[in-house]
């Protein structure tokens, strides 16, 4: 006879929390020392750390390739004396696993703080994200096989969009005034802020919002204004920044990565007198006034949908259809659509995270294996980039009918009922 076994398992959140946070953590570290990035990681990060270890808040006038906001030369500065060490002694693996510990230590905080918005709809749904997160191939590869910063990034973007999901104005916009003191690339999602805050809050709500994060970024800037003797220092970096490549496209998996126009200059003709440049210009106009208009269409119907369906697609378009976008600049849109699953409560939106997951993967790792190995990896790039850019454009499609569906009809739900995580 059979013999039957009564076997239950009763999880603990945050002892499961505990070991997903350890694993994530140890496996990001591990692959951060032992891979040598030697590309833009040593040419500009460990520089960085070696200037401001010499002055953190006058870094902008002695350190030449200082091109980023303050908040990441800033914790730099606390592990430069190791990073220096590390440099002294020559030892790859010291000096990658420090160089890329902030965004390694930021990525394991987004695994938490998915955790945390998950569990406000149920216990499972926390452990999920944070399990989605904490196995994300391409933040990992971000963070720990390249040691960029993006998760940074990211995890203000998370924060901001979790707030106004909590309708916490305020909190939003010290979010984002975080994440525009990281990189420049928060600054794409002004639009969506502002929309947001003077459609759906009253003037006064939306005027203190802004102060509050408006004083956040200035007191950010102000040591280094300072220490610079340069009151135009943020604008510097910030315009400095987008000037710097004037590219149609810097290896990005988008409309122009299907031609000839890796690091072509954005000057050449698109049609007739009419350069690159000015369509670019051209296309982030357009797609500014389409994402107003949807605004006030919603508005006008006196209906909303979660802010961070607007930002998934207004960032997701801007990469593709817009010039001068590198290789990472569509990792957003992989936070985003995430939060656009559980926030939406939409089984289809989970399915574009993976697509936008396996895309952003492919282009980072595509471009990285080639900048440090050359070879092989240099001869196939320009035909996986071609191969990459067609099936980023046919997921924006999918997305995109997702998108308009949720505007022209009410948000619900459309999770079977035995698979709801939510």
């Amino acid at each position: 006879m059979e013999q039957k076994y009564n076997f239950q398992i009763h999880i603990n959140e945050k002892v499961w929390l505990g070991c997903i946070v350890v694993f994530a953590l140890v496996l990001r570290l591990l692959i951060g020392g032992c891979y040598y990035n030697g590309f833009d990681t040593v040419s500009y990060n460990i520089p960085w750390a070696e200037g401001v270890r010499q002055g953190l808040f006058n870094a902008y006038s002695h350190v030449e390739s200082l091109n980023y906001p303050p908040l990441f030369p800033t914790l730099l500065f606390f592990i430069s004396g190791p990073i220096h060490h590390a440099v002294e002694i020559q030892s790859g693996f010291l000096q990658m696993f420090w160089i890329k510990l902030i965004p390694i230590l930021f990525d394991i905080g987004l695994v938490v703080l998915l955790y945390a918005i998950g569990k406000k709809y149920n216990q499972l749904c926390g452990i999920f994200l944070s399990t989605m997160w904490a196995l994300n191939i391409s933040t990992i590869f971000n963070c720990s096989f390249w040691g960029q910063t993006d998760s940074m990034l990211l995890f203000w973007i998370a924060a901001m969009f979790f707030a106004f999901q909590r309708k916490r104005p305020t909190l939003a916009c010290i979010f984002f005034a975080l994440g525009c003191l990281t990189k420049l690339q928060m600054a794409y999602l002004a639009p969506i802020l502002l929309l947001e805050l003077f459609l759906y809050y009253k003037p006064k709500v939306a005027f203190s919002a802004i102060g509050i994060g408006v004083g956040v970024g200035a007191l950010g800037w102000l040591p280094f204004i300072i220490g610079s003797h340069n009151l135009l220092l943020p604008l510097n970096i910030y315009l400095g920044g987008f000037d710097e490549y004037n590219y149609i496209n810097l290896n990005a998996f988008n409309l122009y990565g299907i031609g000839s126009n890796n690091w072509k200059p954005d000057s050449s003709p698109f049609f007739g007198s009419f350069t690159y440049q000015d369509w670019g210009t051209l296309v982030s106009v357009l797609l500014l006034i389409g994402i107003v208009f949807i605004y006030l269409y919603l508005r006008w119907q006196k209906r909303h949908i979660p802010a961070v369906l607007h930002a998934t697609m207004f960032m997701n378009a801007i990469f593709l259809f817009s010039t001068k976008m590198h290789e990472r600049y569509q990792i957003p849109v992989v936070i985003l659509s995430l939060l656009c699953f559980v926030f939406c409560q939409n089984w289809k939106m989970f399915y574009g995270y993976l697509g936008v997951t396996a895309i952003t993967f492919i282009n980072q790792a595509a471009f990285l294996l080639k900048a440090n190995f050359q070879g092989g990896f240099s001869t196939y790039f320009e035909f996986v980039q071609r191969v990459g850019s067609i099936f980023n454009l046919i997921l924006f499609v999918y997305l995109l009918y997702l998108y308009v569906d949720f505007i022209f009809r009410p948000i619900e739900p459309n999770l079977p009922q035995q698979n709801k995580i939510l």
